[in-house]
């Protein structure tokens, strides 16, 4: 938790310093709701950013975690394969009052976006009408900027 906060701050900093750049999926700056720069990654790392919205009401989900839960494959398959919510060790934050969020520096893997209540219920992001866990690849080096990220929370 006091490595995000530390992060986030360093964030908040480089806003007041730097001009920000456009949305992107590449490395170097980006903004995470238009407002914030986010710093790029350090090498071989990545880095996630989006926003989380409620489908009840269609607006943002406040001050809830967010973790990405890793994703395992089978050798030699790339549809088989298992997500991790490790508690201790999987990378996460917490979204702020619009509703974003910022995880930075994390490995480049695949990953499954899951919101947490306080009460520990996990919400996991799905796609498509069987509603499969949506995975999302990411790349050492770049900001995968998930932007909008609608979820049924509860």
């Amino acid at each position: 938790m006091r490595k995000w906060i530390a992060w986030m701050i360093f964030a908040l900093l480089l806003a007041g310093c730097a001009s920000a750049a456009p949305n992107s999926n590449s490395g170097g700056a980006a903004t995470s709701g238009g407002t914030e720069a986010v710093p790029a990654p350090d090498a071989g790392k990545t880095t996630v950013i989006g926003q989380i919205i409620s489908t009840r009401n269609n607006q943002p989900i406040t001050g809830t975690a967010v973790r990405l839960a890793q994703v395992y494959r089978q050798p030699g398959s790339e549809k088989e394969g298992a997500f991790v919510l490790d508690e201790a060790r999987s990378p996460g934050g917490r979204t702020d009052e619009a509703g974003r969020f910022v995880i930075p520096n994390i490995a480049a893997e695949e990953y499954v976006l899951m919101i947490s209540t306080d009460m520990g219920q996990h919400v996991i992001v799905t796609e498509g009408a069987n509603d499969k866990a949506k995975v999302w690849q990411t790349e050492a080096g770049q900001i995968l900027n998930l932007g909008a990220v609608r979820v049924d929370f509860p």
